[in-house]
């Protein structure tokens, strides 16, 4: 695991416009540069470097609707995207000024927003429990590197 610096963290918060809670920077701090197999067996973007672009991501792939139908989408004010797979789902979370947020998920084809975990450390704990059982079931025997966003 390699964390991001204190520095590092400032700056984030100053390109999204906003506090991020202490679960957050606490995660960025501890592994916000790398998190081992924690996230690598799921195509997910949740890195520092990543977080960075999200949010640009996450509105040029909610511009224009594949689907006529899709209700449309607006990312709340001080909303940090903290993770992105495949360029079409994205979570999540509202800085309000609270320690912990929950974690929300979109994605662009029906474009609802919906709570996906209560919490930062929820996400967390639920991302380890994937990552154990893709390590059970011999996933990086097969794919030794995991995979990239």
């Amino acid at each position: 695991m390699r964390g991001c610096t204190v520095t590092e963290i400032a700056h984030l918060e100053r390109c999204l416009e906003c506090t991020l809670p202490e679960s957050y920077k606490l995660y960025l701090e501890t592994m916000g540069h790398s998190a081992g197999r924690l996230f690598t067996h799921d195509h997910l973007a949740v890195t520092y470097d990543h977080v960075l672009e999200l949010r640009d991501q996450l509105l040029e792939g909610m511009s224009e609707p594949s689907d006529p139908s899709a209700s449309a989408f607006q990312l709340p004010t001080h909303a940090a995207v903290i993770s992105g797979r495949l360029g079409d789902q994205f979570q999540y979370i509202v800085c309000n000024g609270q320690d912990d947020v929950p974690v929300l998920y979109v994605n662009s084809w029906d474009r609802r927003p919906k709570q996906c975990y209560p919490g930062i450390l929820a996400w967390l704990r639920a991302h380890e429990a994937m990552a154990v059982e893709a390590i059970r079931e011999g996933y990086f025997d097969r794919y030794p590197n995991g995979t990239s966003p």
